[in-house]
Parts: C-alpha cells; sequence; structure tokens
C-alpha cells in the first residue's frame, strides 16, 4: 500500500514493477505542488532534504516534442485541468531533459483520486526513467528491420527445433512455418537430399563442435518454383553452461554470382563472336583428348583451317559482316562434324577443330572431304549467299608424347603448306615445320628492313628485239641482309604475302624507283615507262588505285609513265572490283602487263576480260625456243593471241642471240634478259647512258 493512495494501479504495469526503488513516486495535488512519495520521487523533483514539495512549474524538467506526440503536457495537467478528464487514469510515454539537459525517455503512469478534505483531488504519479531500456529496444527494432529487408534468407530456432524467428526473404522462400514442425522437418522441406544428408552430417555436428559451419547448399525456393544455390552460415549459439540453446542460419543466394562467373568463364574461354571454345580453351581440350586415348580408338587429329578471301569480305563489306560470315562458318563445321569434336576459333578467320578417339586415320580424310566441300557451299549471311573456302591443315598422331602446342604448331605448318600450294589440305610433314620456322625468321627480319628503310631496287631494261633501243625499265626489288647478304625475292616474297608485309614492300619499292626515275629524267635519260610488280594481295585493300595515284603524284610521276606487272594467278577468277580498279587506272595512263604468261594459271576467258596492255610470256617457253619447235609454236600462238587481242607481247629471260632471232621469228618484238643487261642499281643505270651519279 502507497501511502495516500489506497486504490490499485489501473494501468498496464500492474506486476509490481511500479513499487521498485527506482519508480519515482509523486502526488501532485490541486494546488499544482508535487510531493514526492519515496526517495526516487524526491530525486526525481529535486528536493532538499528540509523540503517536503515543490510547485509544479519549479520542477526542472522539460518536456520535448516528438513527431508522435507534437504537444506533450505532464500527465496530472491532464487529469487535473480545468475540462473534466475522460479518464481517470493515464498511460504515457514522455520524452524530456532532466536537470542536466540530457535527453530522457520516462514511463508515467497517473491516476486520477476525487479529494474527500479540503485539498479536493490529487494524482499519484509512478515515472520510470526507460531510457536505456527504449534504447535497446530501438536498436533490437531496428535490427529487426534491418534483417526484414536482407534478400538473406535467415531463420533462428531454440535447440529443439522451434522456430523463433525468420526474416520476410525465408517467409517467402519457405512460407510461413508452423511452430509445431521439427527442425528435421523444415530442413527437409527447405533443402535437397544432398544439401539435407550435408546439413545433418556436417553442418549441425561442426556447429555444435565449434560453434559455427560455413557451406554451399541448395534451398528450395517455393515462391520461384525452383532450387537455389546458397552459402550457408550455420551458428550454434550456448548458455552459460554451455549448452545449446539456439540455432541461426543465413543463406545468401549464389545464382547472380554463379551467372557472373559462368559469364566471366564464357568470356575467358570462348569467343565472343562465334560462341566456341577459344584458343585457350581449344588448347585445353587437345591436352584433355591426349589423355584419353585409348587403345580401340587410338587416333587423335587436330586440324587448323582458315577462309579464303575472307580480307577482301572483311575489307569490302566491313567488319560486323566480316564477323557474321566467321558465325555462319563455326555454326557449319560444328553441323558437320560428330559430337565429340570440338570446332574452336583460334584467332582473325583461323579455325580449329579437335577429332578425338578415331579408330583409323582413314576416319580425318573423311572428315576433311566433309568440311572441305560443305563449308564451300553458299552461305546465308544477312539474306545473301556467300561463298567462302578454307585452306585446312591436319595433324594425326596416335601417340601420346607430343603436346598441345606440338599438335597446332604442326597443323598450322600444313595449313600454310595448304594455302602455299593451293591443294584443298595438306597432312603435317616435318619441312613443313622447318618452312614455317623460315617465314618467322624472314617475317620478323623483313619487318626490320622495312622500318629500317634498307630494301632497295635493281632495273632491267626491256628492248625492242630488232633494234635493242630501249622500251622500258623494269624495277625488280632486292634485300641485302646483314648476316645472310644478299637474299632472293622468291625466298622473300611469299613471306612478305604471308605475313601481311607485300603492301609496305610494294609501297617502299615505288618509292625509291620513283625517286631514281625522276634522277634519270633530270639528267637526260630517255628510260621508256617504268614497270612496278603488283602482287595480288596489293590489290584486295579497298581503295588501293586511289592510294597508288596519290603515291605517284607524291613521288612526281605521271601514271603514263608506269606500266604495273599483274601475276598470272589473278586471271584464274580476278574479283569485279580489281577489275574495276584497272580499268580506272587505265583511263588515267598506267599501262597493265600479265606476267609469267603461260605457267599454268591462265583462263583465256578472262583475259578476253581484264583490262591488259601486254603479256610477258615466261621464261620457261624461251630458255630452248632456238631447239624445241612446240615450245617455238607456243610462243607463236601466245604472240598471235596477244595481237589479235590488241595486247603487245614482251619475252622473259632471253640470254642467248639464238633466243633472239627465234622470237622475232615467231612475231615477238619486245623482250629482256642477260642477253641486254642483268639486273643493275640505279648508278649503272646512269653509267649505261654514259652518265655518272652526282
Amino acid at each position: 500500500m502507497i501511502e495516500g493512495f489506497n486504490g490499485t494501479w489501473p494501468c498496464s504495469r500492474s506486476d509490481g514493477s511500479l513499487r521498485s526503488p527506482s519508480v519515482s513516486l509523486l502526488v501532485v495535488d490541486a494546488q499544482h505542488r508535487i510531493t514526492p512519495l519515496n526517495p526516487a520521487g524526491r530525486e526525481f523533483v529535486g528536493l532538499q532534504s528540509d523540503e517536503a514539495s515543490i510547485l509544479t512549474n519549479q520542477l526542472a524538467w522539460h518536456l520535448q516534442t516528438t513527431q508522435e506526440n507534437p504537444t506533450p503536457v505532464w500527465p496530472w495537467e491532464q487529469l487535473l485541468g480545468t475540462a473534466p478528464p475522460q479518464t481517470e487514469a493515464i498511460e504515457d510515454i514522455l520524452h524530456a531533459l532532466n536537470p542536466q539537459h540530457q535527453p530522457r525517455v520516462l514511463y508515467c503512469c497517473a491516476v486520477k483520486q476525487s479529494g474527500e478534505d479540503k485539498v479536493g483531488p490529487k494524482v499519484l504519479v509512478a515515472i520510470e526513467d526507460q531510457t536505456e531500456r527504449f534504447a535497446a529496444e530501438r536498436e533490437h527494432q531496428l535490427l529487426l528491420e534491418f534483417l526484414e529487408a536482407l534478400p538473406d534468407y535467415i531463420g533462428i530456432a531454440d535447440a529443439s527445433g522451434q522456430l523463433l524467428y525468420h526474416n520476410e526473404a525465408m517467409c517467402q522462400a519457405q512460407g510461413q512455418v508452423g511452430n509445431e514442425e521439427s527442425l528435421s522437418a523444415r530442413l527437409v522441406q527447405a533443402h535437397d537430399d544432398e544439401s539435407l544428408q550435408c546439413l545433418l552430417n556436417e553442418a549441425i555436428p561442426t556447429a555444435e563442435k565449434t560453434g559455427l559451419w560455413r557451406g554451399q547448399t541448395r534451398l528450395k525456393h517455393r515462391g520461384f518454383g525452383t532450387d537455389l544455390p546458397v552459402e550457408q552460415v550455420l551458428i550454434a549459439h550456448r548458455d552459460e553452461q554451455g549448452a545449446v540453446v539456439r540455432y541461426s542460419t543465413l543463406m545468401r543466394d549464389l545464382s547472380e554470382r554463379h551467372a557472373h562467373e559462368s559469364e566471366i568463364e564464357r568470356l575467358l574461354y570462348h569467343d565472343p563472336i562465334t560462341g566456341l571454345p577459344n584458343r585457350m580453351l581449344f588448347h585445353d581440350r587437345i591436352e584433355q583428348a591426349r589423355i584419353l586415348q585409348g587403345q580401340s580408338d587410338p587416333w587423335l587429329a587436330v586440324i587448323v583451317c582458315d577462309l579464303k578471301t575472307f580480307s577482301v569480305i572483311n575489307g569490302s563489306r566491313g567488319q560486323d559482316f566480316g564477323d557474321e560470315v566467321l558465325a555462319a562458318v563455326g555454326a557449319r563445321l560444328c553441323q558437320l562434324l560428330p559430337h565429340t569434336a570440338t570446332v574452336g576459333r583460334l584467332g582473325g578467320d583461323l579455325f580449329g577443330i579437335l577429332l578425338p578417339q578415331l579408330r583409323s586415320s582413314q576416319a580425318v580424310v573423311d572428315f576433311a572431304e566433309r568440311i572441305v566441300e560443305k563449308v564451300g557451299d553458299p552461305l546465308e549471311v544477312s539474306d545473301e549467299a556467300i561463298q567462302v573456302g578454307l585452306w585446312v591443315g591436319i595433324t594425326l598422331t596416335c601417340s601420346k608424347d607430343e603436346s598441345a602446342d606440338a599438335l597446332m604448331d604442326q597443323a598450322d605448318a600444313a595449313r600454310r603448306e595448304s594455302r602455299r600450294s593451293g591443294s584443298r589440305y595438306e597432312f603435317f610433314r616435318d619441312e613443313f615445320t622447318q618452312r614455317a620456322r623460315e617465314q618467322v625468321y624472314l617475317s620478323t627480319e623483313l619487318r626490320r628492313a622495312l622500318d629500317a628503310g634498307v630494301l632497295t631496287a635493281h632495273y632491267q631494261p626491256q628492248v625492242d628485239l630488232s633494234s635493242g633501243q630501249w622500251l622500258g625499265i623494269e624495277a625488280l626489288v632486292r634485300w641485302h641482309h646483314p648476316e645472310q647478304g644478299w637474299i632472293s625475292p622468291g625466298r622473300f616474297i611469299p613471306v612478305a604475302e604471308w605475313a601481311g608485309l607485300i603492301r609496305c614492300v610494294g609501297e617502299q619499292v615505288l618509292d625509291i624507283a620513283g625517286e631514281h626515275y625522276r634522277v634519270w629524267l633530270e639528267q637526260g635519260l630517255e628510260p621508256g615507262w617504268l614497270a612496278i610488280n603488283l602482287a595480288a594481295p596489293q590489290m584486295e585493300v579497298p581503295g588501293w588505285g586511289d592510294q597508288l595515284l596519290e603515291q605517284l603524284a607524291r613521288i612526281g610521276m605521271t601514271p603514263d609513265e608506269l606500266e604495273l606487272e599483274i601475276t598470272e594467278r589473278l586471271m584464274v577468277k580476278p574479283s569485279e572490283t580489281i577489275v574495276n580498279d584497272l580499268n580506272e587506272l587505265r583511263e588515267q595512263g598506267v599501262r597493265v602487263a600479265v606476267d609469267d604468261f603461260g605457267t599454268g594459271y591462265s583462263s583465256l576467258h578472262y583475259l578476253t576480260k581484264l583490262p591488259v596492255d601486254r603479256v610477258k610470256i615466261d621464261r620457261s617457253f624461251v630458255a630452248d625456243i632456238a631447239e624445241c619447235q612446240r615450245k617455238a609454236a607456243v610462243v607463236e600462238s601466245i604472240v598471235t593471241l596477244g595481237n589479235r587481242l590488241g595486247m603487245e607481247v614482251l619475252a622473259e629471260g632471253i640470254e642467248t642471240e639464238a633466243q633472239r632471232s627465234a622470237l622475232l621469228g615467231a612475231g615477238c618484238w619486245q623482250g629482256q634478259g642477260f642477253l641486254f643487261s642483268a639486273p643493275m642499281p640505279s648508278r649503272d643505270v646512269l653509267a649505261s647512258w654514259g652518265v655518272h651519279e652526282q
């Protein structure tokens, strides 16, 4: 019984806690005098030892407004106000500043008692400072809000498995779980068999032993209708006596991370254009295939192939169209090969094919024939029929000793031989590797020579066979290597074409020859036209004709002073673009000659279509023309054909008077060869005219 109050507290805190020594008990009468009823109350109002009460306006506590309570008042102000109160009791949470101006949270419970004496009604007030408790509850609420907002799946259970808490993510994944369900029952519902066994046999025992288990499981997500890969943490919580009293778990969805890892792996090991394995993965597949080679199917084949005319397609139609062609070729290769094969894109227009576990060496021939034939069929690209071909190199082995690097190098060497020889496909032989090493070495040295500008040109006159008068002069590229000396053009020109350097070689030779030609004219020489050899790859570059005219203007030559010698293999099937470019150059005055005519590539049909001014009879027909009537007849036929088509005819490789006489007898009036002059440097050209180099 509290002195001065003979009733019960009609408040929620009726558990006796209001009688705690920490609760401030106060009586406020109608005259607004506060009288503390216990030591905590005296401390709250700040009474001195000789004071019994204070007025309410002397109270050193100041109420603070909050969003929930913008106009706070003390409970006695409500119960003792002029307006009749609607209730005889008030329970409230108030925010206030204490006498030290510190923010506190106060729980207040007030009861009005009608006065039976002269004092009138009074209010009994209990005030408890719950700042720490309120802060703890607020922190708890913030933690709950945080847990509810997490996308991770969180659950807490007691030692018996009764669920105490699960967040919103877990609720969406598992639904509202009944408390009567056991922990094992919930685990069965939440996880697949493999994950369940992992949890029962590993996770729970480990957590009970060490306090924590971490691993990967799968969560059955009812909302998504699928199993999710999750990273799971399981914690066993113990009390002071060491007994397990709680289990808590957190599961994080790994689906997105796995997707990102898969995408990274795809980008790392697959070509983005074709979707095929890239060089790295293709190399790994070969290594795996070597390990799996068996006795019943001992053969393993590696094929490397590239596309004919792809540079023309890519250069004329653009890179995007070229990428579509690569994707179409990759798709067709996959369709043509068994599921055990691996097709990869090794870079550029280079594809690799791995054929493992072959029972016989003949099987790879069948596959090679198939891909060469079928890839040569028209491809549907952007609603266009595009035709490409393959250069194919093959290496075949039944040995586990050869590495993936060696097999890929062998197949690539065979591919280069296929390109060089023009064959449908080539099998690897040791000499291919030696040739490949030669190509790599020479291409490296040739790049250095081009950078240093050490290439030069020698010149051989083209003459009237009857008078010996110069008609023109042919520029022939020469390369003097610091260690190997003079390197034959027959050795380094094919390497320049293979390495993509032929255009640079051609431009540098024209610059050198054009400078010499200008000097000759200034010295009063009349050398005739300047003949320059032009390789097929130089004419496959879009806009090459315009660039040639620009170069002529830069070096001070007019188009009618130049004759282009094109290789005869262009006449097999020249592209319409090249024919148009040659026509435009001829309209500007440039002459066009076909070099090495009669060596086996020529198509007479295309000879009638090509814009050609001159054909050059190959030296192989000239060598024994005086002794061989058949060759003399062939030369005479070429001369007659050229005359009928309005073309001049020039014979190469004339070394004897007998050859000159035979050619004149066959009606050929132009020629060049050692009989008239060996190829010579520019200073010797000047000297042959009686002019000394300045």
